[in-house]
């Protein structure tokens, strides 16, 4: 009978890891306060109900007010960070339970770069990481109004890695620093980089290109994710060589950690770029 018993067990627990599977959200270039927040929204609802964990694949954050870039007019940092937090309090109350994975981007590394370029003592009062900084909650001093205001921790739903990739189950999501026009070749690039470092993988995407796309490269799926934010106005401003972003995020199912292609999805949105100006005509009879 005991026997009999620790069979049934051992059958019991086979069964279990056979049906071990999970779904995971991967959205990626948000560049918030440029984000298309409603759009994100309506697409995290649409999949709140069957996936386990959300990853940011980098770019969560512009920092445009600590770039190099040359503009006439950028959102204080603080805007910036307020305004991220806010969404990604909004996305975690939608998605109770849910994880939320956070990697950088080389958007994110702007604000290393500002600090080693402004460095001073105060540096040492805060970390150098801007999504540890919000995840972790922070305070601003509006001292020309004489207020505080407290944007406490998030959840623990959130989990910050300080790396430019993550590794879940057999999938890698990435934000390269490198950029390539040609279609898929900076995924492709990426496949390699992880593959000769001793990587075992069967899935691999990337962020940053802000295109869209996949194809199998040494057996890997390979692909480009795609971008969730509005155009920046720099885009096409007689750049001849601009090429429209492409919007879009994936699915991907896993069973016992490897993906189920069969269950799994590239999405790519039907959005036009924005890049004009909006003209209001006020009545001033």
């Amino acid at each position: 009978m005991e026997e009999i018993i620790a069979i049934k067990a051992r059958m019991a627990g086979i069964e279990n890891k056979i049906f071990n599977k999970e779904k995971v959200l991967v959205l990626s270039d948000l560049h918030a306060p440029f984000h298309r927040e409603e759009l994100i929204i309506e697409t995290i609802k649409q999949h709140r109900h069957e996936i386990s964990t959300i990853i940011f694949g980098g770019d969560i954050i512009d920092c445009e007010s600590v770039s190099s870039f040359p503009k006439e007019f950028r959102k204080p940092l603080i805007e910036e960070m307020i305004i991220t937090y806010k969404f990604l309090n909004r996305i975690d109350k939608l998605t109770a339970g849910i994880k939320k994975i956070l990697i950088w981007g080389n958007h994110e590394e702007r604000f290393v770069r500002y600090l080693s370029n402004n460095k001073g003592e105060l540096n040492l009062f805060h970390s150098d990481n801007i999504l540890e900084n919000i995840v972790n909650g922070f305070t601003y001093h509006d001292r020309l109004q004489r207020r505080k205001y407290l944007y406490p921790a998030l959840s623990n739903n959130f989990k910050v890695i300080n790396k430019w990739f993550v590794k879940y189950n057999d999938l890698i999501v990435a934000h390269p620093k490198n950029f390539s026009k040609i279609p898929l070749r900076t995924a492709v690039s990426t496949v390699e980089h992880f593959l000769k470092r001793g990587f075992n993988f069967n899935t691999c995407f990337i962020g940053h290109t802000h295109k869209w796309g996949s194809t199998e490269h040494y057996s890997i799926w390979t692909g480009e994710l795609g971008c969730l934010c509005h155009s920046m106005e720099y885009a096409d401003k007689g750049n001849i060589n601009y090429s429209p972003q492409i919007y879009g995020y994936a699915i991907f199912a896993f069973e016992n950690g490897i993906t189920v292609y069969d269950d799994s999805k590239l999405y790519k949105l039907d959005i036009q770029d924005d890049l004009e100006q909006e003209v209001v005509y006020e009545n001033f009879a």
